[in-house]
């Protein structure tokens, strides 16, 4: 698969992944744009992938088929939300892999569990304690590790990167996606 990062492979945004043989596109959005991008082709080269449809066209295609591309940057959860969301309803149908019209929430926060097994699944941790054995156990497992300091120059290059992250605008690389900004 091949990667257009446009510099953003730190960054937060929406991506799409584009099948260059057909044409057809899966949108999706990411706090670490190269991360994601990595997690999307270790599942699908191990056939693996939990959009069937994106996994039978790599399948079917093979990976040099397939690009990954940045199209904006958006530090902000609800933009990411509202950009993804608007290019799913604009190419949702056939020419579109996205399995769900509508944005998922982000991963770990959709449940299929009732919400009276969830109630019972808290009410039975609720108060419970780890044992001494275990406690001791994990105390030896750590003994003896020590954490090396950061360095002041290592401190200074993420309070850097951090003061970047947090002044960074929207970095609009697609013109469709200049139109949702305003």
């Amino acid at each position: 698969m091949n990667k257009v990062y446009h510099g953003f492979s730190h960054s937060s945004g929406v991506y799409k992944i584009t099948n260059k043989d057909n044409g057809l596109v899966y949108f999706g959005q990411a706090t670490q744009l190269g991360t994601r991008a990595q997690q999307h082709e270790d599942s699908l080269v191990k056939n693996k992938h939990k959009n069937q449809h994106l996994q039978a066209a790599w399948n079917h295609y093979g990976s040099d088929a397939f690009e990954f591309e940045v199209i904006a940057v958006y530090p902000d959860k609800t933009e990411r939300d509202a950009a993804e969301q608007a290019l799913i309803d604009e190419h949702y149908g056939p020419g579109c892999y996205n399995i769900m019209k509508k944005v998922a929430p982000a991963p770990g926060t959709w449940s299929h569990t009732p919400e009276e097994t969830r109630a019972k699944k808290i009410a039975a941790a609720t108060g419970k304690k780890h044992s001494a054995e275990h406690i001791a156990k994990r105390s030896a497992a750590m003994t003896g590790r020590k954490r090396k300091p950061f360095t002041p120059e290592h401190r200074a290059a993420m309070s850097a990167a951090w003061a970047k992250r947090r002044e960074a605008k929207p970095l609009l690389i697609d013109n469709k996606m200049k139109d949702l900004a305003q």
